[in-house]
Order: structure tokens, then C-alpha cells, then sequence
């Protein structure tokens, strides 16, 4: 395990790593809740700034609590998933 330096602006948070393997650790993670805040992670590029405001929408895994056994099929979990957006997947232990 390496070091991390944070640098900050206003509005976005930098990190330096020290060990690819942490950046790349870190990376897959994605985002991640702080303090009820939802922190964005991606590398950096030279145009992290113009896309501050860019984004439009966020994947999110829904949990489905007390679903009626008539909705556990695909059209059926794609229908309540459509209540809150636009579903793009199931993972494999709720597709067994």
C-alpha cells in the first residue's frame, strides 16, 4: 500500500497515488457515499474541468424489498425498476 495526496479546488477533489495498483483499486470502486454525499471517481483528463456540470445521469443498484413473487422475471423486474428509471441490468444472484 502507497501514499495519496489530495489536493482540492472548489468544487472537486484530486488524488495523487503513489501505487498504480491503489489508483486502479480506487477507480473500480466508483462512487462512493460520504456524509450523505455522493463523491464521483474517475481519472483525470485534461478537460475535468469543463465537465464539472456534465453530469446528466447515474447508475444506481436498487435493492427490491418486499417484491411480489409475480415480479421476480425479467419483464417483471424490469417493470419495477422502471418505476425510478431506466433499467440496464440485473446482476447474476438476482437473475438465479
Amino acid at each position: 500500500m502507497g501514499t495519496v495526496e489530495i489536493f482540492s479546488n472548489q468544487s472537486q477533489y484530486f488524488f495523487r497515488f503513489s501505487v498504480d495498483e491503489d489508483r486502479e483499486m480506487t477507480l473500480e470502486q466508483g462512487p462512493i457515499y460520504i456524509a450523505s454525499k455522493i463523491f464521483f471517481i474517475r481519472p483525470w483528463n485534461p478537460n475535468t474541468y469543463a465537465k464539472i456540470n456534465s453530469i446528466s445521469s447515474v447508475p444506481i443498484w436498487v435493492k427490491f424489498m418486499d417484491l411480489p413473487l409475480q415480479f421476480w422475471t425479467d419483464e417483471g423486474l424490469s417493470y419495477a425498476a422502471s418505476a425510478i428509471g431506466v433499467p440496464i441490468c440485473a446482476d447474476k444472484a438476482t437473475l438465479e
